[in-house]
């Protein structure tokens, strides 16, 4: 089994009910605001540094920016992005507000 087919399998340690975990990279502008537009918005974020494995993943999924994300939805699913990607983003920030009013 490939690298990419074995990181899929990756939960985050805080994925009760949504989460995401951002690989980043140092003084990188686009991980950093990332950052900030998911947790001002309450979505639940784990930063990690992107080490050789998270690296190789990313260039067999053709990603070429960073941070490298995983988003895990309130279903369990999951999605894989790279750099700063609105409309991911952007559904992460709407499932954490319906969860908010949910609860």
């Amino acid at each position: 089994m490939g690298l990419r087919q074995d990181l899929r399998g990756i939960r985050p340690p805080t994925a009760e009910p949504m989460s995401v975990v951002m690989w980043t990279a140092p003084n990188c502008p686009q991980c950093r605001r990332t950052q900030a537009m998911l947790t001002r918005h309450d979505v639940p974020v784990t930063v990690k540094a992107l080490d050789d494995s998270i690296l190789a993943f990313a260039e067999e999924a053709g990603f070429r920016e960073a941070p490298v994300v995983l988003g895990v939805r309130p279903d369990g699913t999951s999605e894989w992005w790279s750099g700063m990607d609105f409309e991911r983003i952007a559904e992460f920030v709407g499932l954490a507000r319906k969860a908010a009013n949910n609860a």
